[in-house]
């Protein structure tokens, strides 16, 4: 009886301890403003995942949705006027479209499946996507088609092209359960995945799809230059994340930024600097870099 009063005590101890302990505050998903003055961002600064802009000087920090849901995953318009995102606020993770100042807030796709990593065409007038595979739907949310096979798509400024990211090496079975999964369970499962990332480049409407990048380490989370000549991307080819850029056919790759970069890599529009969330000393954060003096900066958190 004695030692079972002090396993008690312990694990009443522990629970206490666990309960204490505060829950860590996430950054994610930043995204430069056509304009380069601002970023917006998801954050759990308040509860649940929240989408927030900020100007590139820390000044002017502004929650632009608020609910009980979570809304995440933003993207500008190229005209930036308008900001596409991820909210499962109707229980799973569907596309709204909403201002830029967080008001009009309207539901884009209406499906069982989880839709994911939305952009704008340079128009605005379309937005591909990710779900079981990769779609675009036209802007007031008919027309929905797909493209080609699961990936991570990015509009090429010039509207003709789409840029993705594929893991090939997820069973199809798993592929298939992944719509019904948290966002919890898509990530466990990406980061088992026993094969790499490759970037692909396909025409808009899903054809002549061309490998850019084939190796045996991650080459993942590509985007476009503004001028659409060149893809950034995060590589791990030294181990850890960093910044390599390549031509638009793939050829020339060379790095331009050194650090543990975590996700979420945006060239700002004039491409000197680079916007990714970090985590430091256990705390996450949203940086920018400045590729010439290689110096980093904390924007907020961390």
């Amino acid at each position: 009886m004695k030692y079972l009063l002090m396993s008690i005590t312990l694990l009443f101890a522990v629970l206490t301890i666990q309960a204490q302990e505060p829950k860590p505050v996430y950054y994610f998903n930043p995204d430069w403003s056509p304009d380069g003055k601002k970023i917006v961002f998801e954050s759990t600064r308040e509860g649940k995942f929240a989408i927030y802009t900020i100007q590139i000087d820390g000044s002017n920090l502004r929650k632009i949705t608020n609910g009980e849901a979570n809304d995440e995953q933003a993207r500008w318009a190229k005209d930036g006027r308008q900001i596409v995102f991820i909210s499962d606020r109707d229980k799973h993770s569907q596309l709204y479209v909403m201002n830029a100042d967080g008001s009009q807030q309207r539901r884009l796709t209406n499906g069982l499946e989880n839709d994911y990593v939305p952009d704008f065409s340079p128009k605005g007038d379309r937005v591909v996507f990710a779900s079981t595979d990769i779609y675009v739907i036209r802007a007031d949310g008919t027309g929905r088609t797909r493209l080609t096979q699961d990936g991570m798509p990015r509009w090429s400024p010039s509207g003709k092209t789409i840029l993705f990211t594929r893991t090939e090496a997820i069973p199809k079975g798993v592929q298939e359960k992944m719509p019904t999964m948290s966002r919890e369970e898509r990530r466990k499962v990406i980061a088992k995945r026993d094969s790499t990332e490759e970037i692909f480049v396909m025409e808009q409407d899903g054809s002549n799809i061309r490998k850019l990048t084939n190796n045996q380490v991650r080459d993942y989370e590509a985007e476009w230059s503004k001028d659409g000549k060149k893809i950034y991307f995060l590589s791990e080819r030294d181990g850890t994340p960093q910044v390599y850029v390549m031509k638009a056919d793939g050829a020339n790759v060379r790095k331009v930024a050194d650090g543990s970069i975590v996700s979420g890599t945006n060239i700002s529009p004039d491409e000197k600097y680079f916007v990714y969330a970090k985590k430091v000393d256990g705390k996450y954060g949203i940086y920018l870099y400045e590729i010439k003096s290689n110096k980093e900066r904390l924007l907020i958190g961390g």
